[in-house]
Parts: C-alpha cells; sequence; structure tokens
C-alpha cells in the first residue's frame, strides 16, 4: 500500500516540473526570393486657390496645404560690405529759393552808421575817414632817363601824352600803363628788355628803332592809333601783338634775326602793312583781317614760304617781291578792285596761282620772274605742281 502512493507522486511532480531553454541553433541559409509585386498606381499633383490636391488612378485623393510660417529665426551677423555702385544721375534742379531779406546801413551823421539786419539786433559801427584818391592820370609828356623817372611814372596808368625812352635805359617795365594818349617812342641801342602787360591803347604811334631788343610782347594792346613800327632791330627775333585788332599801319623793316610775326587779332589797317627785309622769317599770316585803306607790301624776305590774308577783302595796291622761297600765299577772299599789282622775282610762286586769285581784282598788274610751268589746282587756287 504504501509502495503504490509513491508512485503516484512521481507520477504528480513529472508533469509540474520542466527543464531549462536551450541555447539557439545556427542561422539556416538564405530563402528564395520572393514574387515581385503587383506595380503601383500613379499620382498626380495640382495646385488651385493656394493649395495641393494629390490624386491617384484608384480615385483616392486627398487636398494638402502649406503649413503655418515658422517662427522667424534669430539674426544672423551682418555680411562684409559690398562694393559702391555706380554714380546715379544727377536730380533735378530744384527751384530757386526765396530771395533773402536784405540789410540796410542808416548814416547816425556823427561818424557812426547803424547796420540792420532781419532776424538780428542792430550793429553800430564806427565809418573810417575816406582816403586820397590814388595817382590814375598823368599829364604831359614824359622821357625815361633813369629809375626814377620809371618809378614816378610806374604809379599811374595813364599818360596823356608821348612816353619815350632814353638812351640810358637797358630796362623798361611798367606793369600798371594802360593807355598812352600820345606816341610810344625807343630808338636806343642799349634798350634790352620791354615789360608792359596791361598797356591797352595808344593814340599815336608805337615805334621801336635799332634797338637790341631781343622781343616786343605787347599781350594787351588792342588799338594803335598811328602806326607801328619796328624797323632796325638787328637781334629782335619775335614780335608778338596777340590783341591788336586795329592801327594806321605796321611796319617791319630790317629786323634781320626775326622769326615770328603774330598778329592774329588785326581786323583793320587804315593805311598800310609793310614787311621788309625780315632775314629769316618763314611765315606771315594775318588770319582775321579784313580791310587795308591802301597799301600791302611783301618783299625781300629770301626764307619766306606762305603768306596768308584768308579774310582780306578790301585793299588799294599789292607789291609782292623778292621772296625767293614763297611757294604759297592765299588772297582768297579779295572782293574789290586793286588799283595795282606787282609781282616779282618770287620764282618759286606759280604763275597760275596769281592768276587764279588777281588777274579779275587787279586794275594794273606787273609780273616778272616768276614759275610758268605749274598747273594750278582747278578746286583750290593755293595749290600748284611746277616743274623743277
Amino acid at each position: 500500500m504504501k509502495q503504490l502512493t509513491f508512485v503516484a507522486w512521481l507520477a504528480v511532480l513529472g508533469f509540474a516540473c520542466t527543464g531549462a531553454d536551450g541555447q539557439p541553433g545556427a542561422q539556416g541559409p538564405v530563402g528564395e526570393p520572393g514574387a515581385a509585386g503587383a506595380e503601383g498606381q500613379s499620382c498626380t499633383v495640382t495646385t488651385m486657390d493656394g493649395q495641393k490636391r494629390i490624386l491617384c488612378e484608384d480615385g483616392t485623393s486627398v487636398i494638402v496645404r502649406d503649413g503655418e510660417r515658422g517662427r522667424e529665426g534669430a539674426r544672423g551677423p551682418d555680411g562684409a560690405r559690398g562694393p559702391d555702385g555706380a554714380r546715379g544721375p544727377a536730380g533735378q534742379r530744384g527751384p530757386a529759393g526765396e530771395p533773402g531779406a536784405g540789410c540796410s546801413v542808416t548814416d547816425n551823421g556823427d561818424g557812426t552808421a547803424t547796420l540792420q539786419c532781419p532776424g538780428s539786433d542792430p550793429v553800430q559801427v564806427v565809418l573810417g575817414q575816406e582816403g586820397p584818391a590814388g595817382p590814375s592820370e598823368l599829364d604831359g609828356n614824359i622821357t625815361v632817363e633813369n629809375s626814377n623817372d620809371l618809378s614816378q611814372l610806374s604809379s599811374y596808368t595813364s599818360l596823356t601824352g608821348d612816353l619815350t625812352i632814353g638812351v640810358a635805359m637797358k630796362a623798361v617795365s611798367l606793369p600798371g600803363l594802360v593807355t598812352v594818349g600820345g606816341n610810344i617812342f625807343g630808338d636806343s641801342q642799349t634798350l634790352q628788355t620791354l615789360d608792359m602787360p596791361a598797356l591797352k591803347d595808344v593814340g599815336g604811334d608805337v615805334t621801336f628803332e635799332g634797338t637790341y631788343l631781343s622781343e616786343v610782347v605787347l599781350g594787351s594792346l588792342e588799338t594803335v592809333g598811328g602806326e607801328v613800327v619796328l624797323d632796325n632791330n638787328v637781334i629782335l627775333q619775335t614780335i608778338s601783338l596777340p590783341a591788336l585788332k586795329t592801327a594806321t599801319s605796321v611796319k617791319a623793316s630790317g629786323d634781320i634775326a626775326l622769326v615770328t610775326l603774330e598778329l592774329p587779332a588785326l581786323t583793320t589797317i587804315d593805311s598800310m602793312v609793310f614787311v621788309r627785309k625780315t632775314g629769316v622769317l618763314k611765315g606771315f599770316e594775318l588770319p582775321s583781317l579784313e580791310s587795308i585803306g591802301d597799301d600791302l607790301w611783301v618783299e625781300h624776305n629770301p626764307v619766306l614760304e606762305i603768306f596768308t590774308a584768308p579774310k582780306l577783302k578790301t585793299l588799294g595796291r599789292f607789291w609782292l617781291e623778292h621772296n625767293y622761297a614763297l611757294a604759297t600765299f592765299d588772297l582768297t577772299a579779295l572782293e574789290g578792285e586793286i588799283d595795282d599789282c606787282m609781282i616779282s622775282t618770287d620764282v618759286v610762286l606759280a604763275d597760275c596761282m596769281i592768276e587764279a586769285q588777281l588777274a579779275d581784282l587787279c586794275l594794273k598788274m606787273e609780273k616778272e620772274g616768276v614759275a610758268e610751268d605749274c598747273v594750278c589746282s582747278e578746286d583750290d587756287p593755293k595749290v600748284a605742281e611746277c616743274e623743277l
């Protein structure tokens, strides 16, 4: 009886107790790929009224809208300064401002005056005494013999009479002299320097003869009532009268070293222009001259190559002689009759050029010693080709 009971307890214990799990086994081999799935269906996206609709082929759809704007991020650091752009066009000029109110001055009659300006307190000032008038005009003639004479004249702007430069003067400087009512005359071999930059008007003649001036430059001189005469100044190289408009005559003769003769503004000569025995002058041009009352003489200038007066309309008589290098001249603007023309021994000057410019104007014309084997341009009477 006791033995059966033990066996029954073993049976009960066998069903109530189990053993611990064993270690996992090794991974098995990869299986074969599965069959391909069915092809998916496509969808389309359309946008309308700020929203997007996704529609698929199977008929399903969904509407997608933009999300709310996110919060603004923190400000980043400033970038490096870029280069300046191109300057824009100027704006339109604004309207003129209102005129300012003027100030007034009242003489108080006691040596003072009151200055009153709008918006300011009145100011009283003491009036100074009027000083004596400075010198302006010297009456009569003067001969400059020394530095004292020169100093006396230098305080005046005007001289009513003649100015004569004495034989002892090497240099004459009168920077303030504007007007001389009479003549200016210098004939001393001692004279070497002349400076009168403000001189504008001379009532009589301007004459320099036999001096040792190397240049005569009167940059402001506009009118000369008489003649401009520069004669036998043996080292004179430059005559420059850039502002001179009118004179009775202009004469340059025997200035054997003369290189430059400038009269660019000269328009009217009442009597004559006379250029003779200049030695080395190669060009003589009168670009503005319109009228000569009497004579035009250009002679014995051995190296003169060109002479022009392209605006000259009226002339009394004309001499063009012994200018051995003269190949071109221009008097193409001449209109009126010329009483007498003499062209002689200008050996390279084309006869056809003379005929083209003067034949119909000269009442009497004499020619000799000019180049006859030349052909002139039909278009330009100043151009000719000559056989050598």
